[in-house]
């Protein structure tokens, strides 16, 4: 028998599947942001504000069309 997981499991969980396990800041961000947008964030980390990923290169413009 098994016993549903609290939110808190499923977050560590989470990051231990998609990071390098759980530290309390990741466990406290995705808390706070909540699962899909979480992984949203990492599948596209172009749309977070400031993101360095954010920003195109010089070698992203020019081969954008390929």
């Amino acid at each position: 028998m098994s016993t549903a997981l609290t939110e808190e499991q499923k977050i560590v969980h989470l990051l231990n599947r998609t990071s390098f396990g759980p530290t309390r800041e990741a466990v406290q961000k995705v808390n706070r942001l909540g699962i899909p947008t979480y992984l949203d964030e990492q599948l596209h980390p172009e749309r977070i504000s400031g993101h360095p990923h954010g920003r195109k290169t010089r070698w992203s413009q020019n081969h954008a069309a390929e």
